[in-house]
């Protein structure tokens, strides 16, 4: 299934929900090894991620599926804490906007609950049409079963 128009502009949504968030600067852009002192990073890193080349896959339509989209973003945390170490402050920062990141996915993947009630509500009128008006074998068989 390839990502709609609706849910890529609803990954960049939630992308800039994340970006917005005052603890988010460090993943930013991609690492510069030399220029943050992290000489070993691309060694150690195999896959980097970071919300800029994640913001330019998204406005180049690079990504097919949604999970592609959250790989990508799921690959950032994950990078910060194998590199830093599960203990370190980085790894915490990760921690807290992966969670704010699942956070946004649930709103994004269920639906929400006015949606749901419509939907409820739609069926109910298209099942109380179908029982107010039965094909003739099936009236029948309905009112000769007691």
């Amino acid at each position: 299934m390839s990502l709609s128009e609706a849910q890529r502009l609803k990954c960049l949504e939630i992308l800039d929900n994340l970006r917005k968030h005052p603890i988010s600067e460090m993943f930013a852009k991609p690492v510069d090894a030399e220029a943050d002192g992290v000489p070993d990073y691309y060694d150690v890193i195999k896959n980097p991620s970071d919300f800029s080349t994640v913001r330019n896959k998204l406005t180049t339509f690079q990504y097919k599926t949604f999970d592609e989209f959250k790989r990508d973003v799921n690959l950032i945390w994950e990078n910060a804490i194998q590199y830093n170490t599960k203990q370190s402050f980085i790894a915490l920062i990760a921690e807290e906007l992966s969670r704010q990141f699942q956070k946004q996915l649930w709103q994004f993947e269920s639906p929400p609950t006015e949606q749901w009630i419509n939907d409820f509500l739609r069926a109910r009128v298209t099942i109380t049409k179908l029982f107010r008006n039965p094909p003739t074998g099936v009236a029948n068989l309905a009112f000769t079963a007691n």
